[in-house]
């Protein structure tokens, strides 16, 4: 697990977060399940201090911001995937 200066902010991984946020609608547990458990800690709470996501009285992830919302939209807007209708040109990641 990588920690401290090691740790580099990733576009991809914070759209993944907060697209598991906006996807569960509340407190979440599954974005973190898989190799990249740090990386997604990590940016979870970089986002939580950043104001995008919020977390619910049990320190879960709860909800995204009206900010956190806007933030997905440019993200998906800037880098589409496979199928989104937003986009006609969009490239598989």
């Amino acid at each position: 697990m990588r920690v401290g200066s090691d740790m580099k902010r990733d576009m991809k991984v914070v759209r993944e977060v907060l697209e598991a946020v906006e996807k569960e609608g509340g407190p979440f547990g599954g974005v973190f399940y898989n190799k990249d458990l740090a990386d997604k800690y990590y940016h979870a709470e970089m986002l939580v201090a950043s104001g995008f996501v919020t977390k619910n009285d049990q320190g879960l992830y709860a909800m995204l911001t009206m900010e956190g919302h806007d933030l997905l939209e440019q993200l998906r807007d800037d880098d589409p995937r496979p199928g989104d209708p937003r986009k006609s040109n969009a490239l598989p990641n």
